[in-house]
């Protein structure tokens, strides 16, 4: 009986195949998905700071823009959060427009496969 293994080596093999696995499968994925939504943090983190620092920029060249004067200062700020807000509007409308659209809602007559007809 060469070929019979015995149950320690079986009980080794099964565990080596095991761990093999549970690292092809779960934790080369979660190194992989960590790694990318470390990226995306640092992305959205980059198009914050650029965000924040081109509104500071669009502010200070509306005040330029506009004559002298505390009211003047006043609705450059107002024009710039006018701005911006229409900036970020615009974003998340082309951000959407590629999404799908939402599915519609389950029926109970759907799930039961019926027919309004009846």
């Amino acid at each position: 009986m060469a070929g019979v293994k015995e149950l320690p080596e079986l009980i080794q093999e099964s565990l080596t195949i095991s761990k093999q696995y549970l690292r092809q499968e779960t934790v080369e994925p979660a190194k992989r998905l960590g790694k990318a939504v470390g990226l995306g943090f640092a992305a959205a983190a980059l198009f914050s700071l650029a965000i924040l620092l081109g509104g500071i920029a669009m502010n200070r060249w509306i005040i330029l823009a506009l004559p002298e004067g505390r009211a003047w200062s006043g609705l450059a700020y107002v024009l710039s959060a006018l701005a911006l807000l229409v900036f970020a509007s615009l974003i998340i409308w082309l951000g959407r427009r590629g999404a799908p659209d939402e599915p519609e809602p389950l029926s109970v007559s759907s799930l039961l496969g019926s027919t309004d007809d009846e």
